[in-house]
């Protein structure tokens, strides 16, 4: 047994760690969505603050990132144990089914309530809604209801799953076809400082200039189709889970680089701060590197600071990673709907968040105890 492979057959519990906090993380994100002020979202609070744009902006620059890239990294400890086939049924089970599901059964509240706050559609009960979503074509839709985007059959948050399914089987060819041991080699002659350098700096430079020949000006639709800025982005950073966890020494320099990263991080993202507000940060193709470099120095900033402090077994993590799928299907939808019925009480600002947040996280808890105790329904990792 090489040492490369034994290094593959320990497992990452700082992966664990990261994907419960990075989910948690992404449920304190979509609260803040129902304050923030000048963001669109399904329903909005009667509250709003410019300022929470700062603190949400922080994380909205790498939030998803994190998720693709931890990933990529999963997918390194599958796809050698998978033919095609089994790879393929894996994925569909795991991914499409429940997609499926989600669009026909978690998200429709999200549009429902969004119709009602901003539509006016207070004499429609739930279930003749309902029947109208799964039919677009309903006369229910009328100009003033067809107006509000988001209200018809989609995915809203559950676009993850589509986007994770399709980069699964690009690197499942990947890593068939030899291109990752290739890149794992490549880095594995590579140490010191130019180690160092190229793990900060190489990914920055590619998503900055992905960024910049797409035109990436940040107005996602998550359509998947001609989601091209995305798509580079993202693949790119699962593609770079994958090669750097099954590389112990790129593992081990990221672990080793985290308070640098730290401050690289906090002057990048002072940087972004500046240029949000108006800032100018010299030529176009700047202002991209900016903030593509921010986005990837908080990604080795989270990994880092998981890779040395939660690296060791621990039991309330292990518990809470079996229900991040749970977690990440139906949070948003109970924070949309718990928020606009909290909105409806009149409570004063600090009051709602604070029963918003612990309302949200208690219930997307409960969705995931009882469900894993039906067989049918327990949870699934991606």
């Amino acid at each position: 047994m090489t040492a490369q492979t034994g290094w593959m057959q320990q497992r990452r519990h700082e992966l664990d760690a990261l994907r419960v906090l990075a989910i948690f993380l992404l449920i304190l994100y979509h609260v803040g969505m129902f304050y923030v002020a000048d963001w669109d979202w399904h329903v909005k609070s009667e509250h709003s603050s410019e300022f929470l744009q700062n603190l949400m902006l922080w994380s909205s620059q790498w939030r998803m990132s994190l998720l693709f890239f931890i990933s990529g990294a999963a997918l390194a400890f599958v796809i050698p144990r998978m033919t095609y086939w089994q790879f393929y049924k894996e994925r569909n089970k795991r991914l499409i089914i429940p997609l499926i599901f989600g669009i026909a059964v978690i998200v429709p509240p999200q549009a429902y309530y969004q119709m009602i706050q901003f539509g006016g559609l207070r004499e429609v009960g739930y279930l003749r809604f309902w029947l109208a979503y799964l039919n677009p074509a309903d006369s229910l839709y009328t100009p003033v209801y067809d107006a509000i985007p988001g209200t018809k059959m989609t995915w809203n948050h559950l676009w993850f799953l589509m986007y994770i399914f399709a980069y699964s089987f690009a690197l499942f060819a990947l890593v068939r076809l030899g291109v990752i041991s290739f890149l794992i080699k490549l880095l594995n002659k590579t140490n010191g400082w130019q180690l160092s350098a190229l793990i900060i700096t190489v990914p920055a430079m590619l998503l900055a200039l992905f960024s910049y020949l797409l035109r990436d000006n940040q107005a996602w639709t998550h359509s998947f189709i001609n989601d091209w800025p995305n798509h580079s982005r993202f693949l790119l950073i699962t593609i770079l889970g994958c090669v750097f966890v099954q590389t112990e020494l790129v593992w081990k320099t990221i672990g080793r680089l985290a308070p640098m990263s730290l401050a690289f991080g906090l002057v990048s993202f002072g940087m972004v701060l500046y240029s949000f507000h108006g800032g100018s940060l010299g030529m176009d193709w700047t202002k991209h590197l900016v903030w593509k470099f921010n986005n990837w120095i908080w990604i080795l900033v989270m990994v880092g600071f998981g890779i040395r402090f939660l690296s060791s077994y621990s039991k309330v993590f292990s518990y809470l990673n079996k229900g991040v799928y749970t977690y990440y299907m139906v949070h948003q939808t109970l924070i949309v709907m718990v928020g606009f019925n909290l909105s409806l009480l009149r409570l004063g600002f600090i009051t709602e968040a604070i029963l918003l947040i612990a309302i949200s996280i208690l219930l997307t808890l409960g969705t995931f105890v009882v469900i894993s105790k039906v067989k049918t329904f327990r949870d699934r990792r991606t």
